[in-house]
């Protein structure tokens, strides 16, 4: 990182530095989970071989942020949460991913609907915000298919606590449109430079995030999403 900040004669960004410093951490984190995957092959225990992958799915989750008694949990619990993240995209041009938002969201509806899965997703400034709710074993079972999905990148969780209900119980996926682009740079801000003991700004910010995808889905009929 430091090498390409100092060829570069203009002065780095916040968002660079930023960037490249969460591209460090992936790669450490990457080469832990790609460790702990060959070694579950190479196992004659099954059980072994379960708990390696199952070690390399809570690295995964972790190194997103999910918060580490969130990683723990058993996947036959039935608690109900809500988790909310942001990412950045790949895809650069804003009216194609917000086409790619829209299939997302719709190719989600059934098999969140057979998983008890209820959310949202937007986009804004480039970034991906969405909300996901339902019992915590089967979230966390969808969030690993989030984390390695290829679509986006930068993968930051803003929140994964349980709730008393949910807040978007109509929609299995709703797609929100385009969020205010300042909302979703504050929640990675937020998320940069909260506290490692209190995830308190970056909570904030998920429940601000959530607030406005409920409030844009509100004059939609039922079945729209």
């Amino acid at each position: 990182m430091s090498k390409n900040i100092l060829q570069d004669n203009s002065p780095p960004t916040a968002d660079y530095i930023t960037r490249e410093c969460w591209r460090v951490v992936d790669k450490q984190y990457a080469g832990i989970i790609e460790t702990l995957g060959r070694a579950a092959t190479r196992v004659a225990s099954p059980e072994v071989a379960e708990l390696l992958l199952e070690l390399a799915r809570c690295l995964r989750r972790s190194a997103a942020g999910v918060p580490v008694k969130c990683c723990k949990k058993n996947t036959t619990d039935e608690t109900l949460y809500q988790l909310s993240y942001v990412s950045r995209a790949v895809e650069r041009n804003p009216g194609r991913l917000a086409e790619i938002a829209t299939a997302i969201a719709r190719i989600s509806l059934e098999s969140n609907r057979q998983a008890g899965i209820t959310g949202a997703l937007s986009v804004g400034g480039g970034w991906y915000a969405q909300v996901i709710e339902g019992a915590i074993g089967r979230l966390l079972a969808l969030f690993d298919l989030i984390l390695i999905d290829t679509r986006h990148e930068d993968i930051r969780v803003l929140d994964c606590v349980a709730v008393s209900f949910r807040q978007f119980s109509d929609w299995s996926m709703a797609y929100s449109g385009e969020l205010a682009p300042e909302l979703v740079r504050r929640a990675v801000a937020d998320y940069a430079a909260q506290d490692p003991h209190s995830r308190a700004g970056a909570l904030v910010s998920g429940l601000v995030l959530a607030e406005a995808m409920a409030s844009a889905i509100a004059g939609l009929t039922v079945g729209e999403e």
